[in-house]
């Protein structure tokens, strides 16, 4: 009697301990399955953020594709045609992570060589020419600077483009485009517009009267995550 009843305790007691380790075992699944939903949540939000920041911003694919981008240029008609030129390839979008927006910027003087050649720079006036970026709060980004008479070399030359007819300027071909690097601090409000302007300047005065130049502007909104680009005054 006492062998019957020591097998039914312990048979009681084993069938106790396998149902255990089923109620764990399902709590380890749910506990593992809600750690997987939760790290696939991170991933697209990462995701989301790197395609944000990946879509044609970095410096590497500044000329990727156009549709990234907005383009900006100074004014290239007039009688008599303005003397300097600027054109600027900026992205449309930026996540607010980055420190600074690349943008790519073609300048130069538009003018005919055998011009360029007779003008006597020792007794002009202005000796250096600037490359700087605004906004309306007065906060200035010196991009380039360099001795005015560089602006006649090679480097610099601007090449018009004409019109089947050769009767209309449609555009014009840079010979100079580098890439320049705006800090996201000139981008302070919540939306705004940025200057980007190409002028003469005397180096022993910087602050004073400035000489012939270019220059144009973009209007820039912010959100919570990204700061997007366009040539015109945005919705709110």
């Amino acid at each position: 009697m006492n062998k019957i009843i020591s097998f039914v305790l312990l048979c009681a007691l084993l069938i106790t301990c396998f149902s255990g380790c089923g109620i764990f075992g399902d709590k380890n699944t749910e506990s593992n399955e809600n750690s997987e939903q939760s790290s696939n949540e991170d991933s697209n939000f990462s995701t989301s953020i790197t395609d944000l920041t990946d879509d044609g911003n970095s410096t590497d694919d500044i000329n990727k594709n156009n549709d990234d981008y907005i383009i900006v240029e100074s004014e290239i008609n007039g009688d008599p045609a303005p003397a300097y030129a600027i054109f600027t390839k900026i992205p449309k979008m930026c996540a607010l992570t980055e420190t600074h927006i690349p943008i790519s910027v073609s300048y130069g003087l538009n003018i005919s060589r055998s011009a360029k050649n007779s003008i006597e720079w020792d007794s002009y006036g202005y000796t250096d020419i600037g490359l700087v970026a605004s906004n309306k709060d007065g906060y200035n980004v010196i991009l380039n600077g360099f001795n005015i008479k560089e602006i006649i070399s090679p480097e610099y030359d601007i090449e018009p483009i004409w019109d089947d007819d050769r009767k209309w300027l449609v555009g014009l071909d840079y010979s100079h485009t580098e890439l320049c690097m705006l800090p996201l601090s000139l981008f302070s409000g919540d939306s705004g517009q940025v200057y980007i302007r190409l002028y003469e300047y005397n180096s022993a005065d910087p602050d004073g009267s400035h000489g012939a130049g270019a220059g144009m502007g973009f209007y820039y909104t912010r959100y919570d995550k990204y700061i997007s680009f366009s040539t015109e005054i945005q919705g709110s």
